[in-house]
C-alpha cells in the first residue's frame, strides 16, 4: 500500500468514528507505574521506608 492510500484510509476512519483510531501506552516505567496505581493495583504497604528499601531491593534481584 501506499502512503496516499494509507493517508486516505486514515481519514475515512476518523470521518467514520469521529475519533482518532490511536491507542497510546505507557512509555517509561514512571508511566507504567503511575497506570497501575490508577487501576488499584499496588505492590503493597509498607510500615516504614527500610521495609520499602527491602522489598525493593528483594524485587530488584529477582528481575536479573
Amino acid at each position: 500500500m501506499d502512503l496516499s492510500t494509507g493517508i486516505k484510509m486514515y481519514l475515512k476512519e476518523v470521518q467514520y468514528t469521529k475519533s482518532i483510531p490511536l491507542t497510546l501506552k505507557p512509555v517509561t516505567e514512571l508511566d507504567r507505574a503511575i497506570a497501575e496505581a490508577d487501576r488499584g493495583n499496588f505492590a503493597g504497604e509498607f510500615d516504614s521506608l527500610e521495609d520499602f528499601n527491602k522489598a525493593f531491593d528483594k524485587e530488584i534481584k529477582n528481575e536479573n
